[in-house]
C-alpha cells in the first residue's frame, strides 16, 4: 500500500521528464528544506547558499528515487 499515492505519482513523472510534477514536487519540500538549512551554521556563509545546496539535493533525490529500494 503506497502511503504518499500524490508523492509517488510527481516523484515518478518527475523521473519520467515531466517539469510540472519536479516543479510540484520542488515546490511542495522547499519550506522544508529551508527548516533544515536553518540548523546550519557556516562561519562565512550565506543561509542562502545552504538553502540552495539542498534544493540540489532534493532534486537529486527525486531523480534517483527507487521505489522498489523503499
Amino acid at each position: 500500500m503506497d502511503v504518499f499515492p500524490e508523492e509517488g505519482r510527481l516523484v515518478r513523472d518527475a523521473r519520467e521528464g515531466d517539469a510540472d510534477a519536479l516543479d510540484a514536487l520542488m515546490r511542495k519540500y522547499k519550506n522544508l528544506v529551508k527548516a533544515r538549512a536553518a540548523a546550519y551554521f557556516l562561519t562565512g556563509g550565506d543561509r542562502e547558499d545552504l538553502i540552495q545546496e539542498g534544493m540540489i539535493g532534493l532534486f537529486k533525490a527525486i531523480r534517483g528515487f527507487d521505489p522498489d529500494k523503499s
